[in-house]
């Protein structure tokens, strides 16, 4: 019994673990707001639908966003032929490092991804996949010393200043810790974490009052007209529901009858929240399962433990003892037996997370670092506990009197 609900236990506390330490590095220096762009390119195109493809107006797009809540940035620009949208300071206060008055009058301040500062620099490691997690975290460390602060200019005459990087990852695509390891499958568990993807952003100018000074460099003449829109919900809950139910079409979710294109700029995406919320349905069947098998071993192992007792129990009757009396008895019995196993399957999880952790937490430590462009290596710890585990504690003490319940008659004087 005990092994079922370590199973049970493991399950839950890890995967709530990873997942709020996922959201917690997201949303650490954002917050829960999510800011998104939108343009009207049709996220696909049938057979049948070639130039009488209609394409969905500004409006249409604008109207669908605030439907769910979203609040749309008005005289929102973006700039240089990379299109990086322009946004004010205090939006991205939190993720600035190097103050963006300290940048040339011409530079345009950005926060930056990995693709595309190693872009400024000139230069990509592709041998960066071969190196252990500590030689993987050190290239990451010099990287951010070679952009933070610095001044670029590219061949097409645009000029940036570096003040900070985007929490997108460093050379990662998912959780697994299939990379840092030479690319070696150590783990089943990759296999799982695999299914995690990060975040890709991209660029984004912060607005230092010199937009007018600023050297985006020549135009390039567009193959494609589009109109974009930029907007920001301020909760993920209305960011979810925008979409699951709006019409916009997101990278990592492909869900059907999409009008438009939308992508996070900044924030924890609304995809990462539906494919969380997929693996906790996964999860929660499981957990379900595996506490129908304990509710099954639980309930026939207390009415054989009353069916060995028969001769006590008439002992009991003929001192005068009711038959209430003896289904408190063996209610209490029954409670102090299940709390024991919880108890002890709780403490048997908990120690083999904490093995786990002694086992892998430096490479979690340095995939956390790694996967959200964080300044220094934190300290994680994949250990969570949700309102589900609180159920089936509560779901599994309740079998005590149940237990008592569908033994009732064998409590009776005249069947003993």
């Amino acid at each position: 019994m005990s092994i079922i609900f370590c199973l049970i236990f493991i399950l839950e506390l890890f995967f709530n673990g990873l997942r709020d330490s996922y959201i917690k590095f997201s949303q650490s220096k954002v917050g829960g707001q999510v800011i998104i762009s939108a343009n009207n390119l049709s996220p696909y195109i049938s057979l049948k639908e070639t130039k009488e493809t209609k394409e969905i107006s500004s409006a249409e797009m604008i109207q669908d966003i605030e439907k769910f809540g979203g609040k749309i940035l008005k005289n929102t620009r973006s700039v240089t032929r990379y299109y990086i949208p322009v946004l004010s300071k205090p939006s991205v206060q939190n993720l600035i490092e190097v103050d963006p008055s300290n940048a040339p009058k011409d530079a345009i301040p950005i926060l930056t991804t990995t693709s595309f500062g190693e872009l400024l620099l000139g230069k990509y490691d592709n041998k960066i996949n071969k190196l252990t997690a500590v030689e993987y975290l050190s290239r990451y460390q010099d990287y951010r010393d070679k952009v933070l602060g610095k001044t670029f200019e590219t061949d097409n005459g645009e000029k940036f200043f570096v003040v900070g990087l985007l929490p997108g990852s460093y050379h990662l695509s998912n959780y697994s810790f299939y990379t840092l390891e030479k690319n070696v499958d150590t783990t089943l568990l990759n296999e799982l974490l695999d299914d995690i993807p990060l975040q890709g952003f991209e660029p984004i100018a912060v607005d230092n009052g010199n937009q007018d000074s600023w050297q985006t460099g020549q135009n390039v003449k567009q193959n494609v007209k589009y109109e974009m829109v930029y907007a920001v919900f301020d909760n993920q809950k209305d960011a979810r529901h925008y979409l699951e139910q709006g019409k916009a079409s997101f990278r990592m979710v492909t869900l059907d009858d999409r009008s438009y294109n939308a992508n996070v700029i900044l924030g924890l995406s609304p995809e990462i929240t539906f494919i969380f919320n997929f693996f906790q349905i996964i999860i929660r069947i499981i957990s379900f399962i595996l506490f129908i098998v304990a509710t099954v071993v639980i309930l026939s192992t207390n009415t054989r433990l009353i069916a060995q007792d028969e001769e006590e129990i008439a002992l009991y009757c003929s001192l005068g003892a009711t038959k209430s009396q003896l289904k408190i008895f063996y209610g209490i019995y029954f409670f102090i037996l299940i709390v024991s196993a919880l108890i002890f399957a709780y403490f048997i999880t908990s120690l083999v997370l904490i093995f786990f952790h002694l086992f892998r937490g430096q490479l979690i430590n340095i995939q956390a670092a790694l996967a959200f462009s964080l300044k220094d290596v934190p300290q994680v710890f994949w250990y969570g506990v949700s309102s589900d585990i609180l159920v089936i504690i509560v779901a599994t003490l309740l079998l005590a009197p149940l237990s008592t319940l569908l033994n009732s008659r064998k409590f009776s004087p005249r069947v003993v």
